[in-house]
């Protein structure tokens, strides 16, 4: 997002309602989604949440900052991947996107919508990690395939990833 809006010549300040206004627009209920899903934890009243400047202002940094493992642009879609060693996906509880792979997939989502020429593209995310099982269980990846933003299929151990030569 950052190199987008440093590409259109905007600042976040410039982009600010617009991208609030397509955050709101495409993910009306995502709160209420997570809540209601009970497996990840809401630790602040500011996540998921622009009914204040404040808090528009951090889900504005959010987008702006926040980094994708692999990123691939293809004319139909935006592939985007979270690489995972032994870590666990991220949450922190002052963003207003407060989950690593909810964050990505919204930023991903919005960034699409906010091209220019509204090019039409999906956005399909993956994980990749040691252990699948142990990815499968986690509640982020269960809320993203709940939602139907991540299919099974894209949730990868290391050794399905050809080596490249």
């Amino acid at each position: 997002m950052r190199d987008h809006l440093n590409g259109r010549k905007m600042n976040k300040r410039i982009a600010k309602n617009e991208l609030v206004d397509c955050y709101n627009r495409m993910f009306p209920n995502l709160r209420r989604d997570i809540e209601q899903f009970g497996k990840l934890r809401l630790p602040n009243p500011q996540n998921y949440d622009t009914s204040t400047d404040a808090r528009m202002d951090r889900l504005v940094d959010n987008l702006v900052n926040t980094e994708i493992d692999v990123v691939l642009d293809t004319p139909n879609n935006l592939v985007i991947g979270e690489a995972k060693h032994y870590e666990r996906f991220g949450a922190n509880g002052s963003y207003v996107l407060v989950h690593q792979l909810i964050r990505q997939y919204v930023l991903a989502k919005i960034l699409v919508d906010f091209l220019p020429n509204k090019v039409e593209k999906g956005v399909i995310p993956f994980v990749v990690g040691d252990n699948v099982e142990y990815l499968h269980k986690t509640a982020q990846v269960q809320f993203m395939i709940k939602q139907g933003w991540m299919k099974n299929d894209n949730v990868l151990c290391w050794d399905e990833i050809p080596p490249c030569y």
